[in-house]
């Protein structure tokens, strides 16, 4: 802990200005590497293997939304 760099008039140890440099660069990796967010706006596609399934699904999910906005 021999090593100091005078920044701005005050004497910062290598180790902090190391470490704060790993610290940044971590920071920004995460960042740009971080999961993006989903829209939940849009409903994802109804998949059904017959035309009486889709509108079995179709009749479900309005019943339901009918149901949800009476409570």
């Amino acid at each position: 802990m021999a090593n100091f760099y005078l920044i701005a008039g005050r004497k910062i140890p290598t180790y902090k200005i190391s470490m704060a440099f790993l610290g940044l660069y971590s920071g920004l990796a995460y960042y740009a590497t971080r999961p993006k967010k989903q829209d939940f706006s849009v409903p994802p596609p109804i998949t059904s293997s017959s035309d009486d399934e889709l509108k079995f699904i179709e009749e479900f999910i309005a019943a339901a939304e009918k149901e949800d906005a009476a409570h």
